[in-house]
């Protein structure tokens, strides 16, 4: 048993990219697919790559409980922005 490449196999990352070509007249390639298991960890990931140390993120509150805490490990700070629920 072997597990799958951590950004999703080849193949499915090609079949989604001519998918959303032929939809939206984009030209996407494979490696512009990531494919991964929830969400949670892709919004870490990606806060951890744009955000810098005293950096301040706009939220909307209220919010999912993991946001807040997901931009404070980065060392940046959440901003939290009212909305009508």
């Amino acid at each position: 048993h072997h597990y799958t490449p951590a950004g999703g196999l080849l193949e499915v990352r090609e079949a989604i990219a001519k998918f959303h070509q032929e939809k939206d007249g984009v030209p996407y390639t494979a490696d512009q697919v990531f494919i991964a298991n929830g969400s949670k960890l892709v919004l870490y990931d990606l806060l951890q790559i744009l955000l810098n140390p005293g950096d301040e993120e706009i939220v909307p509150s209220p919010y999912w409980v993991s946001y807040e805490e997901q931009i404070r490990l980065t060392g940046a700070k959440a901003v939290l922005a009212q909305t009508d629920a």
